[in-house]
């Protein structure tokens, strides 16, 4: 029986491992036999992706312990030569195996070279102390004192070497250290350096994947929270008119003063015509009058569009606050020709000093003395605290979101029993798609596995010795770069989203619901597959979905005005949503003390007012708003067959075993742009919800039910409710936009427009059509997509053509539409076509095979014999609060996320990779809450 050049190496190797020239022929050996490619001068047969800094199993990466023993219980990874994508220790063997039993790896240990630790730190300690807040941001440079993003400078020392590994024995056979700073051409290096003797396409290949910049020499930059302003459309071709008598504005600021009541602060200069007028007012009360706004608009009727105003005082030869009032900006702008605008009113931009504070000090100001420190509870000297569920997770630029909700879900019993599990993890990785790492690290359940399961233990903690040792601490013992960054996840679950799958900041509610939508689908999906330990045993216990822990059910009453006839509506939702009535917010006077910090009690600036009370709404008053009746005017009853009034209000049906909360203070300001209340809701730790539960006799039965299907003459046909086939809205999420401020038809049109998905997608359509000219015109409705479909391939017909409209083709919409589980989801399909944007034929292809073998067998694109469990849970409706996720920011779409979690009777704050006991945890001041049963 012949044998192989690499059997003969690896027998010859037992004799001998430390001889180079036995090492260099193994790697040959190896190489020639995974067929070694070398992806710097080969492009064209490599993937161009390079992972070659973080483990696609886990968040090792090639950083090592720093001290003694442990060295040797390297973190450091292995690069595979033939995938590029890099594997710890631990699953070394499973990505041999899933790749052709590839033996040929980059094995990388870093290790962090600290100098003078103590002395720096006092410096950067210094330095921070006097750098004053300019920018609305954490861990920008001007911005709030974040300690975590202040790391003390190291070196990093690299070594590097060329491993062959043995698969079938799970053992390294052999290894040589590469130098890539060397010139291996010199006769020095050909004479002391046996790696100067591997073949040219290993070393070229290994170099290749050691320069390539990774995932953390990225500098993922924490991004600041501010809005950044567009430039202005009418700037270019402003007009400028000089009144009679007003040929420049006066140099001097004590003079200035509101055209209309004589304030000298908080002032702007229209740029068009002169007039100095006031701002708008503050929801807290501070601010202007409104004079400024109410001349544009004043001008404006006269058929004048002199839309830019600038604010006096903060010009500088930098810029200036410019606000833009016209319709389409409603916002605040730049202005590329602001000393052009100014030098016409006899401004020189040069040589002005700052004299009033911008907008964004403003707010930075609001956030420093109220909402930022009370919610990160900045000044006081917090214990830093770590292990299982003690995890940190690094903030990737504008991903607060993300960590705040995962660490909060990572709570819920299911989510720990479905992708926390050490078996699940194990077997979820063992039965993942050929390609090892490769696919991993591309696979969506994988990855949600990858993130829970190293949260929730022990193996990424610093010991108590660490914590208490502030030189070790600092130093980042645990062998990771920068500590935990959910890079893989966040990328695979805003793959497809037009806006998770940005790097721009999210609304933390809207980011929950999408997790829930995402983790049922990948649950489902990998039930369906058996990759779940429970599915290999007969007779195994189904798990429930993700989304069924937090689902439940209200009942919507709505009763005729004229017959006393009522209607009633079954609705599933995953959050309750809380309104936060303004007119019932009274100032806090009591626990204004209780509020402050050290960091708010600095000494004030010269002329410097108090900063107003902060208000508060009382949480019984939101609970209120919830069940309490409304008006519907307008509403056509069946029964009378007529026009009148209606009633409605909104009951819970049902209690899950976790109460997602979601306090709205968000509300629709007179400039229909969304604006943050800045009051606290005191939401308790225990609740009782009984109270807000349908009573079935009193609230039900006592009704007579309104008639589905009565005759109607022609008139009446014609202002009756519509065919099976069209949509009306929705009058539960019409009702909830109403409550906001839109007009009740506006309300309608959004509804219909959304195919009442839900009140949050409908506000967004508001936004974006509230200037529309028929947007408060009667709305008309629309087709139902469902009630057309294509009885070959059961899908809507109307659907196939909205996604044909975008550019899809017949084939490949309806391929979407049958594999989204859906016939008439336009929105699913779309996230699936753009996900397989760059193979969509063979992703077809596939996905119709798989179809057709799942109806071979009897099953469906959208259900199987083997699945999850996704009923309504009900029970009683007694709660006790364990997470807060906390927004400091004018709105959700920029600010800062953090997260408070209760643990053993203990407050704890996850601030991105902080991690520290909470002394007092702003439960006045969250945005959504957790309850879980009692």
């Amino acid at each position: 029986m012949s044998t192989t050049p690499n059997d003969r190496v690896v027998e010859t190797a037992a004799k001998s491992l430390d001889d180079d020239d036995v090492v260099l022929e193994m790697i040959r050996a190896c190489a020639h036999k995974n067929q070694c490619y070398s992806c710097g001068e080969d492009e064209s047969v490599v993937d161009e992706k390079i992972v070659n800094d973080e483990c696609a199993y886990t968040f090792a990466s090639p950083f090592v312990l720093s001290r003694g023993e442990k060295e040797q219980q390297c973190r450091g990874i292995f690069v595979n030569m033939k995938t590029r994508r890099a594997v710890s220790r631990k699953y070394l063997r499973l990505d041999s195996r899933k790749t052709n039993r590839q033996g040929l790896y980059l094995e990388r240990r870093f290790r962090k070279v600290f100098d003078d630790v103590k002395i720096e730190e006092e410096e950067k300690e210094e330095k921070r102390k006097s750098t004053p807040i300019t920018k609305l941001g954490v861990g920008i440079h001007g911005g709030f004192e974040e300690e975590d993003f202040a790391k003390p400078k190291y070196t990093v020392a690299k070594d590097e070497r060329i491993v062959v590994y043995d698969c079938e024995r799970d053992v390294i056979l052999a290894g040589m250290k590469v130098d890539f700073e060397k010139d291996r051409q010199t006769e020095e290096a050909r004479n002391d350096d046996a790696s100067s003797k591997l073949p040219t396409v290993v070393f070229e290949c290994a170099k290749t994947i050691s320069k390539k910049e990774g995932y953390d020499a990225k500098k993922d930059v924490m991004a600041s929270w501010e809005d950044v302003p567009n430039v202005s459309k009418y700037s270019e071709n402003l007009v400028q008119v000089k009144s009679e008598g007003k040929t420049r504005i006066s140099p001097d600021p004590k003079t200035w003063k509101c055209f209309e009541t004589g304030e000298t602060t908080n002032l702007w200069l229209n740029l068009s015509d002169g007039v100095i007028g006031s701002g708008r007012r503050h929801f807290d009360g501070s601010g202007g009058n409104g004079s400024a706004l109410r001349h544009y608009q004043s001008e404006k009727t006269k058929g004048n569009e002199y839309p830019l105003v600038v604010k006096l005082g903060t010009i500088t030869p930098d810029g200036a606050d410019v606000y833009s009032y016209a319709a389409d900006e409603d916002d605040a702008v730049t202005d590329p020709k602001l000393a052009e605008h100014l030098k016409f009113w006899g401004i020189d931009i040069m040589s002005q000093v700052k004299t009033e504070q911008t907008m964004n000090e403003i707010q930075i100001d609001k956030n420093r003395t109220f909402e930022f420190d009370a919610i990160t509870e900045h000044g006081k000297d917090l214990r830093e605290v770590s292990g299982e569920g003690l995890i940190g997770l690094r903030n990737l630029g504008n991903s607060c979101y993300v960590n705040s909700v995962v660490q909060v879900m990572k709570e819920c019993a299911n989510v720990r029993k479905v992708f926390a599990d050490e078996k699940q993890k194990e077997h979820v990785f063992e039965t993942g798609n050929s390609g090892g790492a490769k696919a991993i690290e591309n696979d969506p359940l994988a990855q949600t596995v990858k993130l829970f399961s190293s949260l929730t233990s022990s193996e990424y903690a610093r010991t108590s010795e660490e914590l208490s040792d502030e030189t070790q601490k600092k130093q980042d013992l645990r062998g990771l770069a920068e500590g935990l960054a959910p890079r893989m996840f966040k990328r695979l679950i805003g793959e497809g989203h037009a806006e998770f799958s940005t790097a721009r900041q999210q609304d933390a509610r809207e980011f929950f619901e999408h997790c829930l939508e995402k983790f049922d689908k990948w649950q489902k999906d990998g039930v369906r597959e058996s990759r779940f330990f429970a599915n290999e045993h007969a007779g195994g216990v189904a798990l429930s979905s993700i989304s069924s822990e937090f689902q439940f059910e209200t009942l919507a009453r709505t009763v005729c005005g004229s017959s006393h006839k009522a209607k009633f509506e079954v609705g599933s939702h995953t959050v309750l949503d809380m309104c936060v009535p303004r007119e019932k917010a009274v100032k806090i006077e009591t626990t204004k003390e209780e509020l402050e910090t050290a960091a708010s009690k600095r000494q004030k600036k010269e002329g410097e007012e108090d900063a107003p009370a902060p208000l508060e709404v009382p949480f019984a008053t939101c609970l209120e708003t919830f069940t309490q009746e409304s008006i519907i005017e307008d509403y056509y009853s069946p029964a009378i067959q007529g026009k009148t009034f209606a009633t409605r209000k909104t009951f819970l049906k049902t209690c899950p075993n976790v109460l997602a909360l979601c306090v709205n203070r968000y509300y629709v300001g007179d400039d229909w742009r969304p604006t943050k209340m800045d009051c606290v809701v005191n939401v308790p730790e225990r609740l009782n919800i009984e109270s807000m539960r349908v009573d079935e006799k009193k609230d039900v039965d006592a009704y007579e039910l309104l008639p589905e299907d009565v005759d109607m003459d022609a008139n009446a046909a014609a202002n009756a409710a519509p065919a099976a086939n069209e949509i009306t809205a929705d009058d539960a999420i019409v009702a909830q936009l109403v409550a906001m401020g839109f007009s009740e038809n506006g309300s309608k049109r959004a509804a219909i427009a959304t195919s009442n998905a839900s009140a949050e997608v409908a506000m967004e359509w508001v936004f974006a059509h509230s200037e529309d000219p028929d947007f408060n015109d009667p709305p008309v409705t629309t087709m139902d997509l469902s009630k057309d479909v294509d009885k070959t391939n059961s899908v809507s017909v109307e659907a196939i053509s909205q996604l044909e409209s975008m550019g899809f083709s017949s084939a490949a919409s309806r391929t979407a539409l049958r594999v989204s589980g859906n016939s008439n989801s336009v929105e699913a399909a779309c996230e699936w076509l753009f996900a397989n944007m760059d193979n969509i034929d063979d992703a077809c292809a596939k996905a119709e095979r798989e179809l057709e073998e799942k109806e071979q067998a009897g099953g469906d694109a959208s259900s199987t014999n083997d699945t999850t469990t996704n009923e309504i849970i009900d029970g009683k409706g007694e709660y006790e609060l364990f997470g807060v996720v906390s927004h400091m920011g004018s709105n959700t779409a920029c600010g800062h996320y953090v997260a408070h979690v209760k643990k053993n009777n203990q407050w704890i704050l996850f601030n991105d990779e902080k991690v520290a006991v909470s002394e007092s945890p702003p439960l006045g001041l969250g945005y959504l809450y957790f309850f879980r049963r009692l």
